[in-house]
């Protein structure tokens, strides 16, 4: 007697009868999935004939769960497929950016292809096709190429859904310069409409002067410079001196950079008053305030929580030297994706977990929707006499948030260069710039070593402007 072995042999054609019975349940809606352990072949082409394609799939594709370190990485396409073409492997992005977000829960998919190296220029012409198919996609964030070694070890994300584009169009405005032609005061004051400078930054970095060398304080917090919107702008004069100079209007909350427009608006204004009269826009001794007001939700996945920034100037400028001093003060102002430059690694989006684990869990705890931001800072230049050189600085202190008494990103950030004018187009500039995390380093909230490494470089820059 002993154990018995039953052993059912069942001919081919029953197998493909069962998954038509199978895919037909699904298909009507009386069952929610079909799993079979194969025919694989079999499987996909009865579903692509039964249930069919997703609109805009041009192929199936199987999809196989890696396991990574942290969640494991949905890999497609995992052996329907012997060859694809650009448009197959960008159907295959988008039905497994879908699976991820459905199925396995991801917020925020992010989609790499698969290659022989991160380089744009490895692969075959398909996979290069496909490369640049992708970076224009706005279902998902793309993070580029991804070699095999590095499947669960990629660390970037992209925080806007808008690839690696080298082509934006930054300003494209019309202005009406008649509005006010018949008064003395307003003469200069125009109505601009479209891609345009915001108040702040651009008048700021006139006011610095050294904009190709560094960035001036809320341009490198987390203003950009350029939005769609609508603004009223220009000095207010007597007898031939400006007293005002003013920049008020509604923009999108999303800059320039952003692939698409954001949903929320934004409305920023600046004062600027010289007591004594100024022969030029920036001339003189002067007072300035700026306000802006907006929204934080300018991807699909960040939180729609209001913001605003607050900043207050004293400045004094003349042909030989400059000097302002500047208070900064904000609320959501400074976010996680402004301390990673627009990217950052897969754990401050929730995606994995890499060695940037502790410092993502750290910002997330610090730059939560309640921070408020404080900042001090002082810019200014020397022209050195009778030569074409000059020598610019620029200091700021920055709190990313006022509520922690003791915040592991308090920051320094300090820039000191010589400049020399060539002539009126080409400017030459050698600088030091540097970030210094001001706390000594300790454990917060159970993160150990939660002051981050500072940056110092050494810069060589220059200007051609026509």
């Amino acid at each position: 007697m002993g154990n018995e072995v039953n052993v059912l042999f069942v001919d081919a054609s029953l197998w493909l009868i069962f998954i038509g019975i199978g895919l037909g349940l699904q298909k009507r809606g009386d069952a929610h999935a079909f799993i079979s352990a194969g025919n694989t072949g079999a499987v996909m082409a009865a579903s692509t004939l039964l249930l069919g394609l997703h609109p805009g799939v041009e192929r199936p594709a199987i999809g196989m769960l890696f396991p990574t370190g942290g969640e494991p990485e949905l890999v497609l396409d995992g052996g329907a497929n012997v060859d694809c073409s650009p448009r197959e492997l960008q159907g295959f992005a988008y039905i497994g950016a879908i699976y991820a977000r459905d199925v396995l829960g991801r917020a925020a998919p992010t989609v790499g292809l698969l290659n022989i190296g991160e380089e744009v220029e490895k692969g075959s012409a398909a996979v290069k096709e496909a490369n640049a198919l992708l970076h224009h996609s706005t279902h998902f964030r793309f993070v580029g190429n991804v070699p095999n070694q590095k499947i669960g070890q990629y660390g970037a994300a992209g925080a806007t859904p808008n690839g690696s584009l080298t082509v934006r169009v930054k300003y494209a405005y019309i202005d009406f310069n008649k509005l006010f032609a018949n008064s003395k005061a307003f003469g200069e004051d125009k109505l601009t409409i479209g891609q345009e400078t915001n108040p702040l930054i651009d008048w700021e970095e006139a006011l610095y002067g050294y904009r190709y060398t560094s960035l001036v304080p809320w341009n490198y917090l987390s203003l950009s410079s350029t939005h769609a919107g609508v603004k009223l702008h220009g000095p207010v004069k007597m007898n031939g001196k400006t007293y005002l100079d003013y920049e008020v209007g509604a923009f999108d909350s999303g800059s320039f950079h952003n692939y698409e427009l954001a949903s929320e608006k934004q409305v920023m204004g600046r004062l600027s008053y010289y007591p004594m009269g100024a022969t030029g826009r920036l001339n003189g001794f002067g007072l300035t305030g700026f306000a802006d007001y907006g929204y934080m939700n300018v991807t699909p996945d960040s939180p729609n929580q209001s913001l605003y920034r607050v900043a207050a100037l004293v400045h004094y400028t003349n042909n030989t030297f400059g000097l302002a001093g500047e208070y900064d003060y904000g609320k959501n102002a400074f976010g996680v994706g402004n301390l990673f430059s627009g990217s950052g690694p897969v754990d401050a989006f929730g995606l994995g977990t890499t060695q940037f684990a502790g410092l993502a869990a750290e910002a997330k705890s610090i730059l939560v929707p309640t921070a408020q931001q404080q900042g001090f800072d002082f810019f200014g230049h020397v022209n050195i006499p009778h030569s074409p050189f000059s020598i610019f600085g620029l200091f700021q202190y920055f709190q990313p948030n006022t509520n922690v008494s003791k915040d592991p990103l308090d920051f320094e950030r300090i820039v000191a260069g010589i400049a020399y004018k060539y002539n009126g187009h080409l400017r030459f500039a050698l600088d030091s710039q540097n970030l210094i995390y001001t706390q000594s380093q300790f454990t917060f909230n159970g993160i150990p070593n939660a002051v981050p490494t500072n940056s110092n470089a050494l810069f060589a820059n220059f200007e051609l402007n026509y």
